[in-house]
Protein backbone atom coordinates (compact mmCIF):
# COMPACT_ATOMS: atom_id res chain seq x y z
CA UNK A 1 0.00 0.00 0.00
CA UNK A 2 1.57 3.20 -1.07
CA UNK A 3 1.13 5.74 1.97
CA UNK A 4 0.32 8.90 2.51
CA UNK A 5 -3.55 7.08 2.60
CA UNK A 6 -5.43 9.43 3.56
CA UNK A 7 -6.42 13.07 1.08
CA UNK A 8 -3.88 15.90 2.11
CA UNK A 9 -4.05 19.48 0.82
CA UNK A 10 -1.36 21.16 -0.84
CA UNK A 11 -0.41 22.70 2.40
CA UNK A 12 -0.29 19.64 4.20
CA UNK A 13 1.68 17.97 1.64
CA UNK A 14 4.46 20.63 2.26
CA UNK A 15 4.66 20.34 5.69
CA UNK A 16 5.41 16.74 5.57
CA UNK A 17 7.79 17.20 2.91
CA UNK A 18 9.60 19.90 5.07
CA UNK A 19 9.25 18.34 8.17
CA UNK A 20 10.92 14.57 7.10
CA UNK A 21 14.04 16.94 5.53
CA UNK A 22 13.87 19.15 8.85
CA UNK A 23 17.70 18.71 10.53
CA UNK A 24 16.55 19.45 13.66
CA UNK A 25 14.48 16.29 13.55
CA UNK A 26 16.59 13.69 15.62
CA UNK A 27 15.60 10.01 15.39
CA UNK A 28 16.99 7.38 18.38
CA UNK A 29 17.12 3.14 17.98
CA UNK A 30 15.26 1.85 20.30
CA UNK A 31 14.95 -1.72 21.77
CA UNK A 32 11.24 -3.39 22.59
CA UNK A 33 10.26 -1.76 25.65
CA UNK A 34 8.67 -4.71 26.75
CA UNK A 35 11.85 -7.59 26.64
CA UNK A 36 14.29 -5.61 25.52
CA UNK A 37 14.77 -7.03 22.60
CA UNK A 38 16.57 -5.13 18.84
CA UNK A 39 15.24 -8.15 17.14
CA UNK A 40 12.34 -6.73 15.16
CA UNK A 41 10.36 -6.82 11.67
CA UNK A 42 9.83 -3.56 9.76
CA UNK A 43 5.66 -3.33 9.21
CA UNK A 44 5.80 0.00 7.73
CA UNK A 45 8.41 2.73 6.55
CA UNK A 46 6.08 5.71 6.99
CA UNK A 47 2.95 7.09 8.53
CA UNK A 48 -0.59 7.42 7.18
CA UNK A 49 0.10 10.88 6.58
CA UNK A 50 3.24 10.55 4.85
CA UNK A 51 6.03 10.99 7.71
CA UNK A 52 9.11 9.34 7.92
CA UNK A 53 8.07 7.00 10.87
CA UNK A 54 8.60 3.71 11.11
CA UNK A 55 6.74 1.24 12.72
CA UNK A 56 8.24 -2.10 13.52
CA UNK A 57 7.40 -5.65 15.08
CA UNK A 58 8.97 -6.79 17.95
CA UNK A 59 10.43 -10.67 16.52
CA UNK A 60 10.56 -12.04 20.17
CA UNK A 61 7.27 -10.85 21.87
CA UNK A 62 4.91 -9.74 18.96
CA UNK A 63 4.88 -5.78 20.61
CA UNK A 64 4.73 -2.53 17.79
CA UNK A 65 5.79 0.39 18.26
CA UNK A 66 7.61 2.87 16.28
CA UNK A 67 11.44 2.58 16.02
CA UNK A 68 13.50 4.80 15.36
CA UNK A 69 11.79 7.17 17.06
CA UNK A 70 12.10 11.15 17.62
CA UNK A 71 14.29 11.84 20.25
CA UNK A 72 12.92 14.03 23.63
CA UNK A 73 13.75 17.03 21.91
CA UNK A 74 12.68 16.59 18.80
CA UNK A 75 9.31 15.53 20.15
CA UNK A 76 9.19 19.13 22.04
CA UNK A 77 10.07 20.46 18.76
CA UNK A 78 7.04 18.97 16.80
CA UNK A 79 4.59 19.50 18.96
CA UNK A 80 5.86 23.26 19.81
CA UNK A 81 5.41 24.17 16.45
CA UNK A 82 1.57 23.59 16.15
CA UNK A 83 2.84 20.99 12.80
CA UNK A 84 1.08 18.16 13.98
CA UNK A 85 -1.98 20.32 14.36
CA UNK A 86 -1.27 21.80 10.82
CA UNK A 87 -0.79 17.75 9.66
CA UNK A 88 -3.29 16.25 11.60
CA UNK A 89 -6.07 18.65 10.91
CA UNK A 90 -7.57 19.43 7.72
CA UNK A 91 -8.03 23.30 9.06
CA UNK A 92 -6.18 26.07 7.74
CA UNK A 93 -6.51 27.84 10.76
CA UNK A 94 -2.85 26.82 12.53
CA UNK A 95 0.36 28.56 12.60
CA UNK A 96 3.62 27.62 13.55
Amino acid sequence: MKYPILQLTEKQELEIMQFNQNKKINLEVINCIICNSSNYKILYTNDRHGIDQQTVMCNRCGFVYSNPRMCEKSLDYFYSSNLYREVYESSDNFEH
